[in-house]
């Protein structure tokens, strides 16, 4: 086996973000097991969210879930994509993977391990469809 980082002669590629308010956002939640998921506050509409497990327990806990507002217009969404994978867009029909964009954050609605194994820490990357305040100082628009 070959370590994943630092090895003379290999190339690696690293990308930073930094968390602007109102527009991206990146931390952590907890699962919570039940099909009555967690509520994460971004303060923002959220078009793209990419998120995996970082603790273990789930058994998807490699796998990088996307999912956006462009290809999934309402509520509940069900099409992901997986970041480290080269399968097409999956439609999640067995209600394990259901997720709500809202006008401030996003709300689990299913119990899959992808997203919410109950007491795995799963960590995201959050990208605002519209900022958290608006030029008129007005709240964002829920879907």
């Amino acid at each position: 086996n070959r370590p994943l980082t630092n090895t003379s002669g290999d190339n690696y590629v690293a990308y930073f973000w930094a968390e602007i308010p109102g527009y991206s956002k990146f931390n952590k939640y907890i699962g919570n097991g039940s099909s009555d998921g967690v509520y994460v506050h971004l303060g923002f509409r959220p078009a793209w969210i990419m998120w995996k497990a970082s603790s273990s327990g789930g058994s998807n806990s490699y796998q990088w879930m996307i999912l956006d507002s462009t290809r999934e217009t309402n509520n509940s969404m069900f099409r992901r994509l997986l970041a480290n994978s080269a399968d097409a867009e999956t439609t999640d029909t067995t209600t394990t993977a259901y997720v709500d964009f809202l006008s401030d954050g996003f709300k689990i609605r299913g119990n899959g391990s992808l997203i919410n194994t109950g007491g795995v820490t799963y960590i995201y990357m959050a990208f605002a469809e519209q900022p958290g305040t608006t030029p008129y100082d007005t709240q964002t628009n829920a879907r």
